[in-house]
């Protein structure tokens, strides 16, 4: 899945650039907007996603799906925008983009996702 962060990182490589203020000025955003989006305190707005789309000559819809999917409040959602980014074209886009902008392999390792692929074992007290 594409996200905020990723998408900032392919931003500046595609740009060469290397500061947070010099994307900000691109996006027409703020420096603390893009450290907000970062650190997913906040996620793009419409029109950051159109500036961010126009950077990467791709598709905004693609763009729009993922920042719904990233914001979704519940897994639902979530699944759905994903399916719609998906019939978008958005994995291709991501194929694409992880060639021409690879993470570096420590960076990668700390965006994984997190998933619970067994049940916590439960917690019992005795007296």
């Amino acid at each position: 899945m594409m996200t905020t962060k990723y998408l900032i990182f392919c931003a500046k490589s595609k740009l060469n650039i290397k500061s947070d203020y010099a994307l900000a000025m691109h996006l027409q955003v703020t420096k603390k907007a893009i450290a907000q989006h970062q650190n997913k305190q906040a996620t793009m707005s419409d029109n950051t996603c159109e500036n961010l789309a126009e950077i990467l000559e791709c598709d905004v819809a693609i763009l729009y799906a993922a920042m719904h999917a990233e914001r979704a409040k519940n897994e639902s959602a979530r699944q759905v925008w994903l399916r719609i980014w998906r019939t978008l074209g958005g994995q291709e886009l991501l194929d694409l983009l992880q060639k021409k902008y690879p993470l570096p392999r420590q960076v990668q390792l700390l965006d994984v996702p997190f998933q619970v692929t067994h049940e916590p074992p439960r917690l019992t007290f005795t007296a």
